[in-house]
């Protein structure tokens, strides 16, 4: 209030004496906005803006996560059908599924032999199929010390080899209808276990990169795949007993 004619002038509502009548005051640092007629603080704002990123981040991960999870299964699909008709030549568009297809037949072709006696020795019927196909899924990408999933690209080729000869094997057996119904175990199998580690190292086309195709690279993939395939080979040799004792009991 003026008294004697003079004012006072505060500065954060603290008088400093003066002749004028003023009020500056420090601007706080949460700044409140207006909105739609609503006082905004700035600070939680911020916040909304975040949470609204964060819902973004978790779409863009499911989205992704679901197309690695169709694609498993879709190649499942492609890879059975393709090895199982006589007709099939395997011409495709899908980059991927070329390379996957060329890698399988490469692995087939090379180890023939082994993986037609593993097919003898394991006697794959509708009853036992589930458990064989497990099975030798679960050695194949076995737990480590760590307790993490032992993935990796000549081990979801192999997955994929085991699948499609299985598939093969029941067609030689008359028992054609269980085709699709392996390739459904071999999709199914591959979206829960392979999913998580695709999506890590970029996504189905990473395979593409792995696996280009060339004479001097086949070779070399040829190598890696051969050595994936011997460490693992070995297991199914004791698996049929496996199977029958589950299936019996």
């Amino acid at each position: 209030m003026a008294t004697g004619g003079h004012t006072t002038k505060t500065t954060d509502g603290v008088a400093t004496g003066g002749y004028t009548t003023t009020s500056t005051t420090t601007p706080s640092p949460f700044t409140h906005t207006v909105e739609n007629g609503v006082m905004c603080n700035a600070e939680a704002k911020t916040d909304v803006i975040k949470e609204e990123k964060t819902k973004e981040s978790d779409i863009e991960d499911k989205k992704t996560r679901e197309s690695a999870i169709g694609k498993s299964k879709t190649l499942a699909t492609f890879i059975v059908s393709t090895l199982t008709s006589p007709n099939s030549s395997g011409d495709t568009k899908d980059p991927t599924e070329a390379t996957l297809l060329r890698c399988v037949r490469l692995m087939m072709s090379r180890h023939e032999i082994l993986l037609k006696g593993m097919m003898k020795r394991l006697g794959v019927t509708r009853e036992t199929g589930y458990v064989t196909f497990v099975g030798m899924a679960n050695q194949l990408f076995e737990i480590d010390a760590e307790g993490k999933v032992m993935v990796t690209w000549g081990r979801i080729i192999a997955l994929y080899a085991f699948g499609a000869r299985l598939a093969m094997y029941c067609q030689e057996k008359e028992i054609k209808d269980f085709c699709g119904t392996i390739a459904f175990f071999l999709g199914t199998y591959a979206a829960e276990v392979v999913t998580p580690f695709v999506i890590k190292s970029g996504g189905w086309t990473r395979l593409n990169e792995e696996f280009p195709a060339g004479d001097d690279l086949e070779n070399k993939a040829l190598k890696f795949l051969t050595w994936t395939f011997l460490t693992w080979t070995a297991i199914g040799l004791g698996l049929a007993a496996t199977a029958s004792f589950f299936t019996s009991h």
